[in-house]
């Protein structure tokens, strides 16, 4: 793989030589998330997907990845390439830096719980570095006030309108964002003390 192609990568190695099964599971796994274009078993897998950048106003975007697998002694080895990303709306011109693609690290994360990789600090540092932590904490806590801003607006429009059950009922869209985005800081605020507490 030539990783001057991807704008991300990772790899891993698997304890087995069954490169054949790993390949399997590998389409398995995409099956779940994106449209299988190209495939050359036991070596290679191209595929697009669509997915959602939630900091980017919900906007969806369209990857092109690939996996591919090789033999290293008794092992497999995973290269996840991610080759393009395209914004389908309003968006189309702009550029990601490395390390920076949401959801990039979750979904690599995933495709590694579902083979069984044992995820070592060192792998999720390289998957969750830390400017990319950082970035999306930020992010993450902005979009928390505005959520708050917006609920508590609805709410006094509903109270001094008199419409107070409309409020109540609006204001719990924005409320419900700004829960799910705590959560995803409490998550990324671990992550970062957990691998970078010692860096």
């Amino acid at each position: 793989m030539n990783d001057l192609d991807c704008l991300d990568s990772s790899s891993v190695i698997l304890p087995t030589f069954d490169i054949d099964a790993v390949y399997e599971k590998c389409i398995e796994w995409c099956k779940y998330y994106l449209w299988i274009r190209e495939s050359n078993k036991p070596f290679y897998i191209y595929a697009i997907g669509l997915h959602t950048a939630f900091d980017q106003g919900n906007r969806q975007n369209q990857w092109e990845i690939t996996i591919q697998l090789s033999k290293v002694k008794n092992h497999v080895k995973i290269d996840f390439c991610l080759l393009k990303v395209d914004y389908l709306i309003l968006n189309t011109l702009r550029k990601q830096p490395r390390h920076r693609i949401f959801p990039y690290p979750t979904v690599v994360r995933s495709l590694y719980r579902y083979l069984g990789v044992h995820l070592t600090d060192d792998i999720l540092r390289s998957l969750y570095q830390k400017d990319y932590l950082d970035r999306y904490i930020k992010r993450f806590t902005l979009n928390i006030f505005i959520a708050g801003c917006v609920t508590a607006a609805l709410l006094l429009y509903g109270i001094f309108f008199s419409h107070i059950l409309w409020g109540m009922f609006i204001s719990a869209i924005p409320f419900v964002y700004g829960l799910m985005f705590i959560d995803d800081i409490v998550v990324l605020k671990s992550l970062r003390e957990r691998l970078y507490i010692n860096y």
